[in-house]
């Protein structure tokens, strides 16, 4: 079921205001930036973000109905900035691992919580 919307409200409000000031720099999240498929206009959002291989694997929290994560099919890619390092990443795909296999232990246990079993999926460029 991930994250209710309603809570969605209250950190697009706040809660991103204030991570999108480190997001970009600490291990495990990151900074999207992706075009939104009707307005044009350019978004940077904070995520969760983890690398495996060439791969990086974000966190849905809010589920896969969210408009960045439409964006981001729609657009078939996406950058983020994490650890300092801008990656520009395509292919992107939704996978959904009830045992969240990918995720490091503190983060399985979070997202069990959430029941956000749902993760993108995306290859480097």
């Amino acid at each position: 079921m991930a994250i209710p919307l309603q809570v969605g409200g209250f950190n697009q409000l706040v809660t991103n205001r204030i991570t999108r000031h480190f997001a970009g720099q600490l291990p495990g999240f990151a900074m999207v930036t992706h075009v939104g498929r009707k307005s044009g206009r350019v978004y940077r959002i904070p995520i969760n973000a983890f690398r495996e291989g060439d791969d990086v694997i974000i966190a849905l929290t809010y589920g896969d109905e969210t408009d960045w994560v439409r964006n981001v099919l729609a657009a078939g890619g996406c950058k983020i900035e994490t650890r300092g390092q801008q990656i520009t990443l395509t292919h992107p795909r939704i996978i959904e691992d009830h045992r969240i296999r990918w995720a490091p232990f503190p983060v399985r246990v979070v997202l069990r919580l959430i029941d956000a079993p749902k993760y993108m999926r995306l290859t480097r460029v």
